[in-house]
Parts: structure tokens; sequence; C-alpha cells
């Protein structure tokens, strides 16, 4: 065992360092170790500690060696070397060294003198008072124990006396209330148990009924979703209806809707028709008007010509080349025929972009004397080339002698490109004299 014990003197501290064994009472090294030989120790090996902190730093060494002591390869190590037997009062080394990879590290050699005689009594004899010590304050202890047990177990036993009276008391007053819990359970027990019979007759006479329903109820209940079955695939179908009806509705909407869009198209063309017709009435009756009005220029024209074809005084007329404009720009084309018992010298040219019309009358024989309505026809095309309407007619005229019949057949088609009418073709136009 190592001692680490400080004296004080004079405000002078010194480090006492005492090595014993408790299994060797002989046994006894000490070192003491002041601020001066610690200056020389600390010199000597290299340390790099204080005076006041020495003492620490060895307990925390010695420590150290008592945690890695129980190890297989304890890290630190404390040695105590000497050169001989411990009774020639020769010195001793105490190493505390460090093993590592390296080498044995030392970190701290302290030289320790093996005890005197007088050395060994004085440590023997503070033991002695030590011990002394120990065994008054023990034997203090033990008397002090030994009255506070004896205290407490007798306080123990009275308790225990009284906790038995009190138990003999709640065991007879337990074994009389079990008596008359035990009579009176078994009074209820026999209650409850008839109550029981009871509940269970009513019970099963109710099971009974209940089974009796649930039968009546299942057999409703089956009924009830057979029609529900039935129900529900009349909504089905109803449903699948409805979705039939709301597409027809939908249907019928769109086609109203573009049925009232087609009837007020049709109201407008209509009343654009009716518009028309009216300017197409006007139109007509003034035609009509100038028609009568050609009629007559005409007949009398054939009268003249009748004169004079039975004179041979009918002086030259002659229309050539003369081209008819139509409200559009450029003309029309005209094809004419004419039968006759006598050939006479009537023709009709269409070339170029505008329509020419010529008819010549010679101023003697047979045929002379005849004046082309050709101005006049053509006159008339043109009005219903303005009108831009589609008419076909016919107008006799007859005369008494000799007969002239004048036959005209005529017809205009047109197609309306945007903004303006063309002319598609024009009908043969017939002369038909008979003398």
């Amino acid at each position: 065992m190592t001692e680490l014990l400080f004296n004080k003197r004079l405000q002078v501290l010194d480090l006492v360092v005492r090595l014993t064994d408790d299994t060797d009472l002989y046994f006894l090294y000490n070192l003491v170790i002041s601020e001066e030989d610690f200056q020389s120790l600390k010199v000597q090996q290299g340390l790099l500690i204080d005076f006041t902190s020495f003492p620490q730093k060895c307990i925390d060494l010695l420590e150290q060696c008592i945690f890695e002591q129980d190890k297989e390869n304890p890290r630190f190590l404390l040695q105590l070397t000497s050169a001989s037997s411990a009774f020639d009062h020769s010195p001793s080394n105490l190493n505390i060294v460090e093993t590592n990879a390296f080498k044995h590290l030392t970190h701290l050699s302290l030289k320790l003198l093996p005890g005197s005689d007088t050395d060994i009594k004085k440590y023997l004899a503070a033991c002695l008072s030590t011990v002394k010590e120990e065994k008054q304050q023990l034997e203090q202890k033990l008397r002090k124990t030994e009255e506070d047990l004896t205290r407490r177990l007798n306080y123990a036993q009275q308790t225990l006396s009284e906790k038995s009276r009190e138990l003999d008391k709640l065991r007879s007053e337990w074994t009389s209330q079990t008596t008359s819990l035990s009579s009176r359970h078994m009074q209820d027990l026999t209650a409850e148990r008839e109550k029981a019979l009871e509940e269970c007759q009513r019970s099963e006479q109710q099971v009974l009924s209940l089974r009796r329903e649930n039968s009546t109820l299942d057999a409703e209940c089956h009924e009830k979703e057979r029609l529900v079955n039935q129900l529900q695939t009349r909504v089905a179908v109803l449903e699948q209806e409805i979705k039939d009806k709301e597409q027809l509705v939908l249907r019928t909407k769109e086609v109203l809707e573009a049925t009232q869009q087609q009837k007020n198209s049709v109201e407008g063309n209509v009343e654009s028709k009716q518009v028309q017709i009216s300017k197409l009435e006007t139109a007509v009756q003034s035609l009509s008007e100038e028609l009568i009005k050609v009629c007559q220029e005409t007949l009398g024209m054939f009268e003249t010509a009748a004169a004079g074809l039975r004179t041979g005084s009918v002086p030259h007329n002659m229309l050539d080349s003369k081209g008819f404009p139509s409200s559009l720009g450029h003309g029309f084309p005209i094809t004419s025929t004419i039968n006759s018992k006598y050939p006479l010298p009537l023709s009709c040219v269409s070339s170029g972009p505008r329509s020419v019309l010529s008819a010549h009358n010679q101023t003697s024989g047979p045929k002379a004397g005849l004046i082309s309505s050709s101005f006049l026809l053509c006159h008339l095309y043109s009005r219903l080339w303005q009108e831009q309407m589609v008419l076909a007619a016919h107008v006799d005229y007859e005369v008494s002698a000799p007969k002239i019949c004048l036959r005209k057949y005529f017809r205009l088609n047109f197609q309306k490109k945007k903004n303006f009418w063309k002319c598609a073709f024009v009908k043969n136009l017939h002369f038909t004299i008979i003398f």
C-alpha cells in the first residue's frame, strides 16, 4: 500500500511517500520530498509541473496502475527495484512505467528508503492506535445498533400482539359475516334461479314468436326484394328512356332552332321575293304596255310593207351594224330565222363581244318594202335583260291582205354571278310572213 502524506510546518509543505504491505508488517519504505528536493527531481527527470500539482499527478498515475492491474497486458505498471535485501537499509527505486508499442516509458522514478526499527515501531504503534480507535468506534456503533434493534424488536412484538388481536377479531367478524352472507347468498341465488327460470320460459316463448315473425318477415323481405329488383329494373329502363327522351328533346331543339333559322331565312327570302315580285309585276306591266305599243307600230309597218309590195314603190330602208348593248356592258346572242314563200334577204350576224343584227330590204320586187323590226326586237330584249328575269312569250300579229303573221318566240335564261346576271342563251326568233 502506498500512502502520500503532507506535513505542514511553518507554512512549508513536505510530500511523504510511504510504501507498506498489509500481509507483511515489517515491509516499510519512506520518502519525504520537500519543495527544494522537488526542484532537483524536476530537473533530473524533466518534469513539467510545479510542486503544488505534483501530488495530484502522482495520485492519477497510481490510479491508472490500479485500473490496469487486472488486465492481461496492463499499460501502466508500478515497479519496485532494490539491489540488496531490505535489512541493509539501501535505497530502492519506485518506478511508474507506461508500456507502448515502441518502449517502456518511465513517467516517475522515486528513491525510497527502507524503514528503520524505530520507524517500523512508530508505524506499527500508529496502526495499532488507529485500529483501537476504529474498534472503539465499531463497538459504540454496535451498541447503538443493538439498542436500536432491541427497541425496534420490542415495538414489533407489541405491534404483532396488537395485530394478532385485531386479526382474531377480524377473523371472528369475517366468519360471522361469511355465514350471514352465505345464507343471504343462498336465498338470493334461489330467488334468482326461480326468476331466471321464469325469464327462460318467457324467452323461449318470445323466441318461438320471434321465429314465426322472422319467417313471416323473411317471406315479406323476399317479396320486397323481388319488388325492389323489379322497381330497380323499371327505374333503369325509365332512366334510359329519360336519357333517350332528353337526347330526342335536344335533337328536337336543335332541329327546331335550325327550322326557326330556316324559317327566318325563308321569311326574309319571301319578303325579298315579294319585293322582287312587285318590282317584276311593275316591270311586266310596263313591258306589256311597251309590247302593245310595239305591236301597234309593227302592225303599221307591216301594213306599209304590204302596200309597198303591191305597188313596188317602197323606199330603201336599211339597218346595218347597229349594236344593242345591255345594262351589264356586254352583248347578247340572237338567232333569227324567216320562213316565207318568198326568200327575203334578212340575216342575223352574231360575232365579237357585242351582237349585231342587220336587215336589208330591196327597193323593188316582191321582197322590197319589208321594214325590219330588228331594232324593236333588240330593244325589247335589252329591256328584258335590264329587268333581270326569265321570260318566255310569243305574240301573233295578223293583217288583212296580204296576210302577214309575225310570231315571236323568245326565252332568256339568266344565272346569278355574285353581283350581276349572266345571260345563258336566247331561243330562236321566228318570223312568218304569209301572202
